[in-house]
């Protein structure tokens, strides 16, 4: 089974603009595939998908004296990551999934996030001194590293959140790990209407704390004030608007933190009780089409069900 582990990061100013650029040179990469894939089929023709380099040599030259300041190796992976997307909706296209895809979009740089994936055979690892060493590069970054990552090493996304934190995750491929041998069984039901977020086979009830909704107050006023100091046009936008704008993310993390938080103590405190969970298979994204976007996304619903 794959696991992933996930560490707080603290870059230096000049790591921060090395992983800036690499995930820039990977968004232009990306972008110039999918112009490239959609005009050759607006046009019947087919279009084989080109590395980084051979894209950059035919539309972009400039761009391979880009590639010598940043690793290869983030490319690769965005090359794999063309690809899954492409035949993900394609499969979608045919009927060949069970849940529709949809196109793969453009990325922009004011909301996609910053993200840098390694997926090569040199795992990461821990330096003497407490420094995660991933590649030459961008050398030894400083980090929170509480226990470490186990097992055979599949790839190292390093990713900035909106509030500007830096985060590595690890993802590692494991033996499965001995589950619960009680024979207990239990089927879950999911509850959008009232307090309940879900019914068990059993009778038990368990009510969600709708984080977001106890907060909707204080983001709707923080929001508001941001909407009046935003100025449309401007090329940038004023240090109190952009002091505003870190104000409403840190809420929106702090919701999902606390969502996520309550989630993992859910789904383990499930899964040491039950040896088999039924859990209902409903489409959440026509859920949250049918005037629930609001609880589908408060309750978190799928997560609960991924992370089970």
């Amino acid at each position: 089974m794959l696991k992933a582990y996930e560490f707080r990061i603290y870059p230096s100013k000049e790591q921060e603009e090395f992983l800036r650029k690499s995930a820039g040179l990977g968004r232009l990469y990306w972008n110039l595939s999918l112009a490239r894939k959609q005009e050759a089929f607006e046009n019947g023709e087919s279009c084989k998908l080109l590395t980084a380099k051979q894209l950059f040599t035919e539309l972009k030259p400039e761009a391979l004296e880009w590639m010598k300041e940043v690793d290869s190796t983030p490319l690769a992976a965005k090359y794999m990551n063309i690809v899954s997307a492409f035949n993900n909706f394609f499969k979608s296209c045919k009927g060949q999934r069970k849940i529709r895809v949809g196109k793969p979009k453009f990325e922009s740089k004011k909301t996609t996030p910053v993200a840098v994936t390694w997926s090569s055979a040199q795992p990461p690892k821990i330096l003497k001194n407490g420094y995660l060493f991933i590649t030459r590069k961008l050398g030894p970054v400083k980090g929170v590293f509480h226990r470490w990552a186990e097992g055979e090493f599949r790839h190292a996304t390093i990713k900035q959140t909106s509030t500007g934190k830096w985060f590595v995750k690890i993802c590692v491929k494991k033996k499965d790990e001995p589950k619960n041998k009680n024979g207990k069984s239990v089927g879950i039901d999911w509850n959008c209407r009232d307090e309940d977020f879900i019914v068990m086979s059993n009778g038990t009830k368990v009510k969600c704390p709708r984080f977001l909704q106890k907060s909707l107050k204080q983001l709707r006023h923080h929001q508001k004030i941001m909407s009046k100091r935003y100025v449309k046009g401007a090329e940038t936008q004023s240090n109190n608007y952009l002091k505003q704008k870190q104000k409403v993310a840190l809420l929106h993390e702090k919701v999902a933190n606390q969502r996520k938080d309550w989630l993992h103590k859910l789904s383990r405190s499930l899964c040491n009780e039950y040896e088999t969970i039924v859990v209902e298979d409903i489409n959440l994204q026509t859920m949250s089409k049918m005037n629930h976007g609001k609880v589908v996304g408060d309750q978190g619903f799928g997560m609960l069900r991924t992370m089970i």
